[in-house]
C-alpha cells in the first residue's frame, strides 16, 4: 500500500505524517510506504515567479509517480538480490491519498488500466498492477481532466472521508468522484463514503495538525469546534482498517461495518457522521441518470409517478464548490389536506427486482417545498415519512423512515471565524444511505414486488433529494 500526501509547504515534509497508519497496516501484514512527493508542493520560492509561479494542475504527475513507485516494488519482488524478493503480492495493491493526493490516487487508478498517457500517446503505460482499493482523504477533484472530462473509474473499491470543519477543501469534493465510480466486471466491488462531523483537513496527517491554512492565513480559522486529533485519527484507523480487511484480506464480515458504521459503534470514539455505501451487486431501481423523462427508472419496466407533490424534478445536486456530478430527484411537499397524501410512486411490477433489502440515499434540501425559490423557508428540524411496499397479490406494509434514522438538515458551519471570509454556502447536501430489509415489510412477498411508495404523511412540509433507489443483498453487521 502506498500513501501519498497533498499540497503543503515543500520544505516542511508531509510524508512523515502517516506513520500511525503505516504501523497499523504493517501489523496486519500490509507493506506500507509513505511516498515523498514534497518537491511537487508549494514553496515561498513560488513568489519569485509572480502570478505564474508554482505548479498547477500537477495531479497527473503525482499519480504517475505512484505507479512508478509500484513498478520499482514489482522489480524488487522479482529480484533475487532484493530483501523483498518473493515477499510482495502485487495482485493485492492499494492506495491512500490525502487532499491533492486524494485526487492523485483516483488518477493513478485510471492510469493503471490505460495503454497510453491520455494527454500524449507517445508515452506508453504498462502498469496493470493488481489494484484492489483506493482511499481518498478530503480529496480535491477536477484538477486533472483528461479530454476535459472528470475522471471516471470502473471496477475498483473506493472509500472517501471528509471532515465538516475542513478549512482547506471546504466542499465534499470526493463525493463527486464517488458518484463517478461504476462497476462492470467486478461483482463484489463497493464504494463507501464517510462525512465526519467536526473533523478538519490536517489532523489526518500528524505533521499538519489543526491549522489548515498555514501560519498567516490560519489566524482566520475557528479552531475551537475541531475535534481532538487522536479522535480524528482513531476514526481513520478503524474505517481504513475495515476497508483493507475486505479488499486486501477478503474478510467480508467487515462489509457490514462499512455499509453501516453505526453497527460497529463500539470500535469508534463518540463521533457523528453521515455515511454512503453502494455495491456492485445492487439492482438499480431509480438513480435518475437516464434521460429527461421523469417517469423512467433505471431498470427495464420501472415507472415513476407522483401524487400531489409541490415539487418534483431531477437536478444536478449542488455542492459548495461546483456540483456533485450526479442527478437526483428534488421532491417537495406541502400537505394542506389530509385526505390527499403526497407520494412518489415507483411501479416495479414489470421489472425484475430481487429480494434482500431496499436501499436509497437522502439529503434534506434547503430549498422551499414550493416551486418558488424566493419563498421564505426554514427547513424542519428533521423529516419523517413512511416507505410502503406492495406485492403483486395486493399485500402491503410500511416502515417509518425514523425507525431507521430520521433525515436531518445539512450540517452547517464555517471553518473560518467569520462567515463572509468563506465565500461559499455554510452547508451542502450530504447523502445518507438508508437500507431496509424487505422482511421488515411484514406479509409482503419481496420476490413479487409491485410498487414502492415514498409517502410523505408525517412531516407536514419539506424538501429533499432522493437518489440511488436500489434492491440489494442484505449486508450483515
Amino acid at each position: 500500500m502506498l500513501i501519498v500526501h497533498g499540497n503543503h509547504d515543500m520544505e516542511d515534509f508531509s510524508d512523515v505524517g502517516y506513520g500511525y497508519l503505516g504501523e497499523l497496516f504493517a501489523s496486519r501484514g500490509i507493506i506500507t510506504v509513505s511516498v515523498d512527493e514534497n518537491f511537487l508542493n508549494s514553496s515561498f520560492a513560488d513568489l519569485l515567479g509572480g502570478l505564474k509561479g508554482g505548479l498547477k494542475k500537477e495531479n497527473d504527475a503525482r499519480a504517475w509517480l505512484l505507479l512508478e513507485h509500484l513498478r520499482l516494488w514489482r522489480q524488487w519482488n522479482l529480484d533475487p538480490q532484493s530483501r523483498f524478493y518473493g515477499k510482495i503480492d502485487m495482485n493485492r495493491v492499494a492506495l491512500i491519498g490525502h487532499s491533492r493526493g486524494g485526487e492523485a490516487v483516483a488518477i493513478a487508478a485510471l492510469f493503471n488500466k490505460l495503454p497510453y498517457f491520455p494527454d500524449d500517446a507517445r508515452i506508453k503505460f504498462d502498469y496493470n498492477f493488481g489494484l484492489r482499493g483506493v482511499i481518498a482523504i478530503a480529496p480535491s477533484d477536477g484538477q486533472y481532466e483528461p479530454r476535459s472530462q472528470e475522471t471516471e473509474l470502473t471496477d475498483v473499491n473506493y472509500l472517501v472521508i471528509q471532515g465538516s470543519k475542513d478549512g482547506d477543501v471546504q466542499s465534499f469534493m470526493g463525493s463527486s468522484q464517488y458518484s463517478r465510480i461504476s462497476f462492470d466486471k467486478c461483482t463484489d466491488c463497493f464504494k463507501a463514503g464517510l462525512y465526519l462531523v467536526g473533523a478538519n483537513h490536517g489532523q489526518f496527517n500528524t505533521a499538519w495538525g489543526r491549522n489548515d491554512l498555514g501560519d498567516a492565513a490560519g489566524a482566520l480559522l475557528n479552531l475551537a469546534p475541531i475535534m481532538d486529533a487522536d479522535t480524528q485519527r482513531r476514526v481513520a484507523e478503524v474505517v481504513f482498517g475495515a476497508f483493507f480487511e475486505v479488499v486486501l484480506h477478503e474478510r467480508n464480515e467487515y462489509r457490514g461495518f462499512l455499509a453501516n458504521p453505526a453497527s460497529g459503534i463500539a470500535w469508534l470514539p463518540p463521533v457523528q457522521f453521515i455515511n454512503q455505501y453502494a455495491a456492485a451487486n445492487e439492482t438499480p431501481i431509480a438513480n435518475f441518470e437516464e434521460d429527461d423523462d421523469l417517469t423512467t427508472g433505471s431498470s427495464p419496466g420501472v415507472r415513476i409517478t407522483a401524487v400531489d407533490l409541490a415539487r418534483w424534478h431531477e437536478i444536478q445536486v449542488p455542492l459548495k464548490w461546483d456540483d456533485l456530478d450526479s442527478e437526483a430527484a428534488l421532491i417537495g411537499w406541502n400537505r394542506t389536506d389530509d385526505a390527499v397524501v403526497p407520494e412518489l410512486h415507483i411501479d416495479v411490477e414489470q421489472a425484475q427486482i430481487p429480494g434482500g433489502q431496499l436501499s436509497f440515499s437522502l439529503a434534506m434540501a434547503n430549498a422551499s417545498p414550493l416551486d418558488d425559490e424566493d419563498a421564505k423557508w426554514t427547513p424542519p428540524e428533521s423529516i419523517d415519512f413512511h416507505i410502503l411496499v406492495t406485492d403483486r397479490d395486493g399485500h402491503d406494509a410500511s416502515v417509518a423512515l425514523s425507525s431507521v434514522q430520521p433525515l436531518y438538515p445539512a450540517i452547517s458551519g464555517t471553518p473560518r471565524k467569520f462567515a463572509f471570509l468563506d465565500g461559499v454556502d455554510s452547508s451542502e447536501p450530504i447523502f445518507q444511505r438508508y437500507s431496509i430489509p424487505f422482511d421488515r415489510f411484514v406479509g409482503v412477498d419481496p420476490t413479487r414486488l409491485a410498487t414502492i411508495r415514498f409517502r410523505f404523511d408525517v412531516t407536514p412540509a419539506g424538501a429533499l433529494y432522493l437518489d440511488d433507489v436500489a434492491a440489494a443483498p442484505v449486508v450483515s453487521p
